[in-house]
């Protein structure tokens, strides 16, 4: 949804993501990617990649770009019209 849906480029290196439109990776990998936006899925208000250094070199963390979603609500609505309205709206108006 992230790419195809809301028509976002994809910065050089962006793996593609899996069959359920996701893709984990590793800190290393962001940092080489060092992006200016990251869509966090994540369904815990605990965040343990604050505790790296690397995270908190990322771009996206400096500029405040970070945009937590819950997967939870990501991989079960966003194959549907309605549930990608829902998820949309939990997009910050400034992406």
């Amino acid at each position: 949804m992230v790419f195809d849906d809301l028509k976002l480029p994809r910065s050089p290196g962006t793996p593609e993501p899996d069959k359920w439109g996701g893709k984990v990776t590793s800190l290393e990998a962001l940092l080489e990617l060092n992006p200016d936006h990251i869509v966090l899925m994540a369904d815990s208000d605990q965040n343990v990649l604050q505790q790296s250094k690397i995270w908190s070199g990322l771009q996206a963390v400096k500029a405040g770009n970070i945009y937590k979603l819950s997967s939870i609500r990501n991989y079960n609505e966003a194959f549907t019209a309605l549930g990608k309205k829902a998820l949309s709206e939990q997009w910050p108006p400034k992406l």
